[in-house]
């Protein structure tokens, strides 16, 4: 029993002597004079009580020192603070004629895409539209009495009635789906909204994570300012540790404090300043924008200008060219053969393979010549493709497809 006194008795004076082993004391009792270099392995009293109140400490030259991973009490503290008093403007909202307006404009948008676009615009005139042109066309080919006249008005009929059966009832869907958004969603948002915005903040903003770091610092802080070293320049590391001048300190807590209103009124009157001053120039510049996209316009139509001049020169003389005897030849075969700008795409892959193999031209004037050959096609005219048949299934998905 008496080693298990011995042992507690032992470890209370060992601890008591690392608290207060750095403020040695001179025989008549008097604090010591601190030396230059602040000799000794362990914190002072002070910077003890610095540490685990604001997780920096100070050393005797006047230097400060950021401990990262020590939160301290005060940022804690001045979080929450700051949080509340947000989570009050967020519950404010309410009393705000902004967040009404902003909920009658969100609750119009979704009316208007709702009725105007969905079913006015989409069912409705949609529908008419598609009726009156189907009909249009089959009176115009009744009218000419085009092979197969007979089928004309029942096939607008049933394209129509395609077109019909898809737009009301899509018209429709998104008329329920727009009047429940705007008249149920909506509100119901903006009813929420800052509640939920000024509860999450003051839960985890200004409760949680404010107590998360109390706690930890509760529990690291006076561990480490019981065995932690003396800071100096030469130990920090700039990352766990960081050095910091007393100015940078105070810029840093001030910059975290909520404005007040003396600053807002300093802020708006000095805002009002920089806005006299600078409007004279806002207003050259814009003077000095007009005129450089009027001087842009001028340029671009010269050149666009200068463009097609160039082309039709171009283009005479690649007539030129053709007059030659072995161009010519070389033309002709090709127009006989119908080598429109589809038949050239289509043959683009073989010639340059050809022309490759060949290796009388760089792989950049092979471009060139398939690109001339795409503009320039040595047919004429360009050759008919047949159109891909079509029955009344296939016409009415085809009307489906196109509607907007």
């Amino acid at each position: 029993m008496s080693n298990k006194y011995l042992t507690l008795l032992s470890t209370g004076i060992y601890f008591l002597f690392m608290l207060f082993a750095v403020s040695p004391v001179t025989a008549e009792g008097d604090p010591a004079e601190p030396q230059p270099d602040d000799p000794g392995y362990f914190l002072s009293l002070t910077q003890k009580g610095e540490l685990i109140w604001t997780g920096c400490m100070q050393d005797i030259a006047g230097n400060w020192y950021d401990i990262w991973i020590v939160p301290g009490y005060v940022d804690p503290a001045r979080e929450c603070r700051i949080n509340t008093v947000k989570t009050g403007r967020d519950f404010a909202e309410y009393g705000h004629k902004k967040k009404y307006s902003d909920l009658g404009e969100a609750s119009s948008d979704a009316f208007e895409w709702a009725y105007d676009d969905c079913l006015m615009d989409f069912a409705l005139k949609g529908s008419k539209n598609a009726w009156s042109e189907s009909w249009t066309d089959a009176g115009k080919r009744t009218k000419q009495r085009v092979f197969g006249w007979w089928l004309s008005y029942p096939w607008a009929f049933l394209e129509s009635t395609v077109s019909t059966v898809v737009r009301v009832p899509v018209g429709a869907a998104g008329t329920a789906l727009g009047t429940v958004w705007g008249g149920g969603v909506v509100p119901v948002y903006y009813g929420v909204n800052s509640t939920v915005k000024g509860t999450l903040r003051f839960g985890v903003n200004a409760v949680v994570l404010p107590a998360s770091a109390c706690l930890w610092n509760t529990a690291a802080a006076p561990v480490m300012a019981l065995v932690g070293q003396k800071p100096a320049p030469s130990r920090v590391d700039g990352f766990w540790v960081q050095q910091l001048s007393e100015e940078v300190l105070e810029t840093a807590r001030q910059s975290q404090e909520l404005p007040s209103r003396e600053e807002l009124e300093a802020l708006a009157e000095w805002g009002g300043v920089l806005v006299t001053t600078a409007t004279p120039f806002q207003k050259k510049r814009k003077e000095l924008q007009a005129q450089m996209a009027k001087d842009y316009a001028e340029l671009s139509r010269k050149l666009r200008q200068m463009e097609k001049s160039l082309s039709e020169q171009e283009k005479q003389a690649l007539k030129s060219a053709a007059g030659d005897k072995p161009a010519a030849e070389s033309l002709a075969l090709l127009n006989e053969r119908g080598y429109d700008s589809r038949k050239v795409i289509r043959a683009s892959r073989d010639l340059r393979t050809l022309l490759e193999r060949e290796g009388r031209l760089s792989g950049s004037e092979i471009n060139q010549v398939i690109r001339l050959l795409r503009t320039h096609p040595p047919a004429a005219a360009t050759n008919a493709v047949l159109r891909v048949k079509t029955d009344p299934l296939n016409s009415s998905i085809n009307a489906v497809e196109t509607i907007k």
